[in-house]
């Protein structure tokens, strides 16, 4: 049976519905999330079965593979940020290819990129990168 949501590829994270997803998943490398949430809300960095179990309506849920972030943004304190660049690609027709429209940079400090909880933590929020052509 073919599970996956979004199968593994080069630069995605392997992502399956709750209510289909392989049984021999290691939980530990995957994180549980709504498929509506705003901010981070309802997202479980590490789910085990048994809160995968007292869920009801397990298809408005995906289990995502983790993305190992590297703190790699040098600050002014002694943490450095990890960033995090969604990149929004439409068809061009006119081309024949993918192309880039708009991005969404995200830092953060925490485990969880860029979410309202961190008020302690500075060098982390939204923003937009630029590119040469």
């Amino acid at each position: 049976m073919h599970h996956a949501f979004v199968e593994t590829q080069e630069h995605t994270p392997a992502s399956y519905y709750l209510n289909d997803y392989p049984k021999n998943l290691n939980l530990g490398d995957y994180v549980l999330k709504p498929l509506f949430s705003f901010a981070g809300q309802g997202v479980n960095l590490h789910p085990d079965q048994a809160t995968i179990d007292k869920i009801d309506d397990k298809h408005n849920y995906i289990l995502q593979q983790k993305v190992k972030y590297a703190p790699l943004v040098k600050t002014n304190t002694a943490k450095n940020s990890k960033v995090e660049l969604r990149i929004l690609y439409v068809w061009s027709t006119d081309e024949n290819r993918l192309k880039p429209v708009i991005n969404l940079t995200r830092m953060s400090k925490g485990e969880m990129i860029n979410v309202s909880h961190q008020v302690d933590e500075t060098w982390i929020g939204s923003s937009i990168s630029f590119f040469e052509e």
